[in-house]
């Protein structure tokens, strides 16, 4: 395969940009990308181990299950203040947590505020009309 006549040998060939035929857009672009030496806002597993905590063990749920989910959320807790110190275990520990919060507490409840025209109080009255007798 041969390249346009101005091949240089010391760079790899790029063909031109069908569209403009210059340089194809994209690649490596000075000062691009995130800075050197820059720290994460939050340590490793703490998003997760927020997402785990939001569960809420249900009113109802029994006694046993209510433990396991206790026990689950003081691992969440363990792993957030860097108590469990292999961070391949930390990492299980807390895939494990969170799921078996979820799965004992359900999805956590979603807050929804509605409001009618303006800004003021909507109001919903609910009726219950008697079944029609099918003639």
């Amino acid at each position: 395969m041969s390249g346009p006549s101005d091949y240089d040998d010391s760079k790899p060939y790029r063909r031109p940009h069908r569209a403009t035929g210059k340089k194809p857009p994209g690649g490596h672009r000075p000062g691009a990308g995130r800075p050197e030496g820059t720290f994460n806002a939050l340590p490793p597993g703490y998003v997760q181990a927020l997402k785990g905590l939001k569960h809420r063990v249900p009113e109802g749920t029994p006694e046993p299950l209510a433990d396991v989910a206790g026990t689950a959320l003081d691992r969440l807790v363990d792993v957030m203040m860097e108590r469990v110190e292999d961070p391949q275990l930390a990492a299980q520990v807390l895939k494990a947590s969170t799921l078996i919060r979820a799965e004992i507490c359900g999805p956590p409840t979603q807050r929804m505020e509605h409001t009618g025209a303006n800004g003021e109080s909507l109001v919903v009255e609910v009726r219950k009309y008697p079944k029609a007798d099918a003639e």
